[in-house]
């Protein structure tokens, strides 16, 4: 995928709550589980994101869409289509 990257974050997120997703166009993105949203980092100041499921739209932020897909196609590989773990 253009613009995409798997292998680590590029900046600092102090949550442990949150699954590194990667990172789409220079913003680290993640799935908070605590939170239950999506989140995309674009810096390492405590500020420097944008988070919500809300904004998470097709039409809405690319970057929280991004994760949102992403998180969404992970939890569809896990499991089978009738719900049971794989």
């Amino acid at each position: 995928m253009v613009g995409f990257e798997y292998d680590k974050p590029n900046f600092v997120h102090d949550c442990d709550c949150c699954e590194f997703l990667g990172t789409f166009n220079k913003h680290d993105l993640y799935f908070c589980s605590s939170e239950h949203t999506v989140v995309a980092r674009y810096g390492s100041d405590g500020a420097d994101y944008t988070s919500g499921l809300e904004f998470a739209t097709k039409d809405g932020n690319k970057h929280l869409y991004m994760a949102k897909v992403i998180k969404i196609g992970l939890i569809l590989d896990e499991y089978d289509l009738k719900g049971d773990k794989k």
